[in-house]
């Protein structure tokens, strides 16, 4: 994928991974739109990187289709079209089947799958009029099986990655790439106060890299860290029965 001289909208660019990857797209000479819904932090990051090249902040709520695509207008507007969306906004809470909280789930739902669904139908008819663009979405290896805690997070994830498998599939015949991005785990405020222990856990300037040096490679699915990634793909494989007494007997709760 070319970006340099690109127009790219990236949705989470206040914290996290999406904040991490606001320097390397400005150095590889993307023009770069941040949007999250905390405006205050979005305008320190666009500041902090001022410096780079151009880069913008405009507040949008992944939650509300209406808030994206006022955003999305205000992105062309300064810019010009949108050439790469990266939806990077999450959340993550465990999940505790004694007690299930659904307003919790619910808001993991419409965060992490409902919202990256609103931010590709807000940009998707301009892009198949232009008959070209990419889409980047960032799901999970944690959506390659069931997890111990994940039931709304690895859910969302899971569906994630199926959502961007077919629209991969759907868009081919428009010239639009679809890109998955599946980290493993990542030091972020959302890992921060988890009590399980996190194997080959990243910074997040380190897996912003990686997502960037997979994006200029052209890569249908960017997984890190392979040492991770991998051993998940292949236990998967494995007949549900199997893998479930694995996962129940190797993972703490």
């Amino acid at each position: 994928m070319e970006l340099k001289g690109r127009t790219i909208w990236l949705i989470g660019g206040s914290g996290g991974i999406g904040r991490a990857l606001v320097p390397r797209l400005l150095n590889e000479g993307a023009r770069v739109a941040i949007s999250s819904r905390n405006d205050a932090e979005l305008h320190v990051v666009a500041a902090r990187y001022a410096s780079l090249g151009r880069v913008i902040a405009h507040a949008a709520d992944a939650r509300d289709e209406a808030s994206l695509a006022a955003a999305s207008q205000s992105v062309t507007s300064d810019f010009g079209p949108i050439d790469v969306l990266i939806y990077s906004a999450g959340f993550w809470d465990p999940v505790d089947v004694t007690q299930i909280d659904v307003a919790a789930f619910e808001q993991t739902v419409d965060t992490n799958l409902n919202g990256l669904l609103r931010a590709v139908a807000v940009v998707l008819p301009h892009m198949i009029t232009r008959r070209q663009g990419e889409i980047v979405g960032l799901a999970s290896i944690s959506g390659y099986g069931a997890l111990p805690r994940a039931e709304a997070y690895g859910t969302t994830k899971a569906a994630a990655n199926y959502l961007l498998q077919s629209l991969r599939i759907d868009l081919a015949r428009f010239h639009i790439g679809v890109t998955t991005v599946n980290p493993g785990f990542v030091r972020t405020a959302l890992t921060a106060h988890n009590d399980f222990p996190m194997p080959f856990i990243m910074p997040a300037d380190e897996a912003a890299r990686r997502i960037v040096h997979g994006l200029l490679r052209g890569d249908a699915e960017i997984h890190f860290p392979r040492r991770l990634s991998w051993p998940l793909k292949i236990v998967t494989a494995l007949p549900r029965p199997a893998y479930e007494w694995l996962i129940g007997h190797t993972v703490r709760r």
